[in-house]
């Protein structure tokens, strides 16, 4: 996986939190009005770079066609699982 600017952490961690929440994945105009990106076309280049990057795949599900990645969803639980050993040994 390739590292992400800010802005594109920050339409990543948004797509994860729907993904966690809602259980289905968001549409590109909720993508693009949860993180305040001007245009659909926008929100697609973003995607398709969090693809590229490895952190998003798409899934043949037509509309709702974003998942994460097993690489990224590591990524996203690494750091809790070293909160949880380091309170372990306090």
């Amino acid at each position: 996986m390739i590292a992400l600017t800010s802005r594109q952490q920050e339409v990543f961690d948004w797509v994860a939190e729907y993904i966690t929440t809602n259980k289905i994945a968001p549409t590109r105009r909720e993508i693009a009005a949860g993180v305040g990106l001007s245009s659909v076309g926008t929100t697609n280049d973003m995607v398709g770079r969090l693809v590229d990057r490895g952190w998003l795949y798409f899934t043949p599900n037509g509309g709702r066609n974003i998942a994460i990645t097993e690489e990224a969803l590591a990524a996203m639980l690494a750091p809790q699982a070293e909160l949880k050993r380091e309170r372990a040994t306090r």
